[in-house]
């Protein structure tokens, strides 16, 4: 799966470099950083895949593939149960790849403790009720 560039690129004409998202979850930050592409869609597939990763992981019985259409080919799900430690392993290395992309993460795209707007994006819209 090719990761994402910001739209705004395409429009203007300005080729931006991206990259594959790697199966391995402590390249997925490092090539994305590599590539030069800041765009937060990219950033936030890479975030959220590690994550999903993590959950297969520690509950390897959770929602099955079959149920799942939007399952990711990262996922590490095995018919029979890993054994603790390489769970345990296999999650440490998930974490560490979570520190990584926190420090790779460029710096336009880092919280800081602003105010979120989750009002309607036009006026006189109605909010939505999750809003």
């Amino acid at each position: 799966m090719a990761v994402p560039v910001d739209n705004a690129n395409w429009f203007y004409g300005k080729p931006t470099s991206s990259c594959f998202m790697e199966t391995e979850p402590n390249q997925r930050w490092k090539v994305l950083q590599d590539s030069g592409n800041q765009s937060p869609q990219a950033w936030f597939l890479v975030i959220n895949s590690l994550m999903k990763e993590a959950q297969n992981t520690a509950d390897p019985q959770g929602t099955s593939t079959l149920d799942n259409p939007g399952h990711s080919q990262f996922s590490r799900r095995s018919p029979t149960p890993e054994p603790a430690t390489e769970v345990r392993q296999n999650l440490e290395t998930l974490a560490n790849a979570v520190r990584c992309f926190s420090l790779a993460l460029p710096d336009r795209l880092h919280y800081r403790g602003q105010y979120l707007v989750f009002g309607a994006p036009v006026p006189r819209q109605a909010e939505s009720q999750r809003q």
